[in-house]
């Protein structure tokens, strides 16, 4: 009688450290750290009145982080990126291992589209990786 492999499915589950897996010259490490040091997340956390009631929400730092993500790798559905949310270990770092609703990810565009437009975030973010490029080239 043959002999084969076994076929059984067991998963394997390991421990994934993302901060490790994300070093600092990595385009998701860069846009995090642009967006935590860089955005005054004051103009979007004013607009939230959960203080009393209702659920904690989703940081609006982690909401720009997905959007601003997927806009640059060509992702504009909404359910799209609530999937990558779930699978893609990127999004997992941008997200703080949090899994976002892709209706809370279209609210959060539609209400804060002008204060994303008024940032000009694209041209700040591309000019902050020039800057620590340049930088690092020079040190």
């Amino acid at each position: 009688m043959p002999r084969f492999k076994s076929r059984e499915t067991n998963y394997l589950f390991f421990q994934i450290d993302l901060n490790n897996q994300f070093n600092y010259k990595s385009i998701e490490y860069m846009l995090s750290d642009f967006v935590d040091k860089h955005i005054d997340m004051n103009k979007f956390e004013n607009k939230y009145n959960n203080d009393i009631k209702g659920q904690p929400a989703i940081h609006p730092s982690i909401l720009l982080k997905v959007i601003l993500y997927s806009f640059m790798n060509g992702v504009n559905s909404t359910r799209e990126m609530e999937k990558l949310t779930q699978e893609s270990l990127a999004y997992k770092y941008l997200s703080c291992d949090t899994e976002i609703d892709h209706t809370t990810i279209a609210k959060f565009m539609s209400k804060y589209r002008l204060e994303i437009e008024n940032f000009n975030i694209q041209k700040e973010f591309i000019n902050f990786i020039l800057r620590k490029n340049i930088s690092e080239k020079i040190a």
